[in-house]
């Protein structure tokens, strides 16, 4: 393949691949912060941030609050998170350097190469600002290759400085007071160790420093799901408050009214009762709609109770340690105490509201009796889920208990050092191995698929984008030929043009005449026969 095609097929590709990745990059953009908003605890966990987005223009450009965080921040969620950041501080900050050099340096070398050769071939400027501009042998080629062996020996410079800033950063998170890297996180308990005291056997051989295990219940995915959802119902909860002052104000306000008509005016004070009774009529209709959420805060509240007591899960000794997360079942307590508070409503018969709500209330402290009295406890034994914590004396003892359990334990547990309990999803950490890796199994196909699926899409567009380029180059090069063709000729072009025509055209007819005269018949010859 000659040179100029090789050079010609080069910025086809280049451009082609600029404008795929440029469109991918936006797409992405634009899909992100909608990502954030269906899934924000995958995608934005903000209410851990140091400034939250108060403004639309912040959630979209949401890169901008991950830089400006500082890495205090980043320290409490774990050891390897900072050293991650402080990782990726060091590489912006390279890439920064090498942009910089590149378009100071590199680009007016390229671009005031002397390869004479090329010049008539390019389409683009693409071609003018790489290496391929200069020409070989070139004495600007040392320039290019002392600028390659200074970014190597600043790379390595970076990774010397990273490596001296993880040993020192590894001393003093040692040596600081944080809660979370106190705790180690077990998962993936092997099945037969169901109990609080088979764990405790297990982990009798390095029991030195642990000050207290924590395991996770064995229902804790149906505690995540009950809270989930009590969370729910109580956000519909303080709706129906806010909407039950709302509507005693709006009653009050309507009896105003009506007590100030004349007794004599029976039109205007009909009028005025037909819409007081549509308005409450409009209120009960509201009401019955949230009443639902009142009866299912009160069926999760006894749920959670119940599965407190049969699994026996110790909830006492949880006030006084501050190192591990809340005990779950805590989270129903203050919608416990808002509810018992409304029971104490004394009915109104002027607000039908007021006395609907009141009725409902005393039918659940009916069902309360009868859910306490199917719970039992069981105190034999202290049934556990897969997951456990393990509280140490130190954050030395925790790393040593971590490295411990990932080298050295028969049962091969996952270990790891408990992040943030803000950061843990519980109901991730209650599945079991088995549908964790059916999880991982799809993940990954589908995360297979989409890459072929990208590889493919890329390939067959850039093939199409070359192609078209080149019908384009063409048909763009012959217009401009034509054009210029047209305006030097000028008049000249539009005069032959038209002698062509009528040389044509005079020949044509000839062509006619000949032909009638030599099949024409002899009118003489005719008539002598």
């Amino acid at each position: 393949m000659p040179t100029t095609t090789q050079e010609q097929t080069f910025e086809l590709a280049f451009n082609s691949t600029l404008i795929f990745n440029g469109l991918f990059v936006a797409i992405i953009i634009c899909i992100f912060p909608i990502l954030r908003a269906l899934l924000p605890g995958v995608f934005a966990p903000q209410r851990h941030m140091y400034k939250k987005p108060t403004t639309r223009t912040n959630y979209i450009f949401w890169f901008i609050d991950v830089f400006k965080q500082p890495l205090s921040v980043y320290a409490t969620r774990g050891n390897l998170t900072t050293i991650y950041v402080v990782f990726q501080y060091l590489i912006l900050t390279l890439y920064a350097i090498m942009a910089l050099i590149s378009v100071t340096i590199l680009i007016p070398v390229y671009y005031y190469g002397t390869d004479t050769s090329w010049n008539s071939s390019y389409l683009t400027n693409w071609s003018l600002l790489s290496i391929a501009h200069l020409e070989n042998n070139s004495i600007m080629l040392l320039i290019p290759i002392t600028i390659i062996c200074v970014f190597t020996y600043y790379a390595m410079f970076i990774y010397e400085q990273f490596t001296i800033i993880y040993a020192f950063f590894r001393q003093k998170c040692m040596k600081r007071v944080i809660p979370e890297n106190y705790v180690v996180l077990l998962q993936n308990l092997p099945i037969d160790i169901d109990t609080k005291e088979k764990l405790e056997n297990v982990l009798s051989n390095i029991s030195g420093g642990i000050k207290q295990i924590v395991p996770i219940p064995r229902q804790s995915q149906k505690l995540s799901q009950h809270l989930d959802k009590l969370k729910r119902h109580l956000a519909n909860l303080k709706t129906a408050q806010f909407m039950m002052d709302d509507f005693k104000a709006n009653e009050e306000y309507r009896s105003a009214i009506l007590n100030n008509i004349p007794q004599n005016q029976y039109v205007q004070r009909l009028i005025a009762t037909q819409k007081a009774e549509k308005m409450q009529t409009k209120e009960m209709n509201q009401l019955k709609k949230l009443d639902n959420s009142i009866i299912k805060i009160r069926e999760l509240y006894f749920d959670i109770v119940k599965i407190q007591v049969q699994d026996n899960i110790e909830i006492d000794h949880l006030s006084s340690i501050v190192t591990i997360p809340p005990s779950l079942p805590d989270i129903i307590m203050p919608a416990f105490d808002y509810l018992k508070d409304q029971t104490q409503m004394v009915p109104n018969v002027r607000y039908p509201s007021s006395k609907y709500l009141y009725n409902i209330e005393q039918l659940h402290i009916q069902q309360q009796q009868s859910v306490i009295q199917q719970c039992t406890k069981q105190i034999e034994n202290h049934p556990i889920g897969r997951a456990a914590f393990l509280i140490c004396e130190s954050q030395s003892v925790a790393a040593e208990k971590y490295t411990t359990l990932i080298t050295q334990n028969s049962l091969h547990p996952q270990a790891m050092l408990a992040p943030n309990s803000r950061e843990i999803v519980w109901h991730n950490v209650a599945t079991d191995n088995k549908k964790r890796k059916l999880a991982l199994f799809w993940y990954y196909f589908w995360l297979i698929i989409l890459f072929i699926a990208y590889l493919y899409g890329q390939t067959q567009l850039n093939k199409q984008l070359i192609d078209t380029s080149t019908y384009l180059y063409k048909q763009i090069f012959d217009a401009l030929i034509e054009q210029l063709f047209q305006q030097v000729c000028g008049r000249r072009l539009i005069e032959l043009r038209g002698l062509f025509y009528v040389i044509n055209f005079v020949e044509t007819k000839q062509c006619q005449a000949c032909q009638y005269f030599h099949f024409a018949p002899n009118k003489n010859n005719a008539n002598n026969e």
